[in-house]
């Protein structure tokens, strides 16, 4: 998960952290933008979006400035119209 620093040719490389969420953007994603997600322990904004590898059903792939992230989609429960069912207490 953490970055490594090497060496290439002479100039410090870093390699990139890998992250894996179970949650939902609370945003489209957009190169240059920070993302934000909310999962299970919380909320995290990222750094800037470089670039968006994949995106389906099952993940959401992307690249930041500091880190590659994988974001698996959380379980939602859905009305036959497509809304989102929430909860109510009394």
């Amino acid at each position: 998960m953490f970055s490594k620093i090497y060496k290439e040719g002479g100039k410090n490389m870093i390699t990139k952290a890998h992250r894996t969420l179970s949650g939902s953007l609370m945003h489209p994603l957009c190169v240059g933008n920070c993302a934000f997600i909310r999962h299970e322990s919380g909320y995290t904004r990222t750094s800037r979006v470089v670039a968006i590898k994949s995106v389906s059903r099952e993940e959401i792939c992307f690249e930041t400035q500091n880190t590659h992230y994988r974001l698996v989609p959380e379980p939602t429960t859905e009305c036959a119209d497509g809304l989102t069912v929430m909860g109510l207490t009394a």
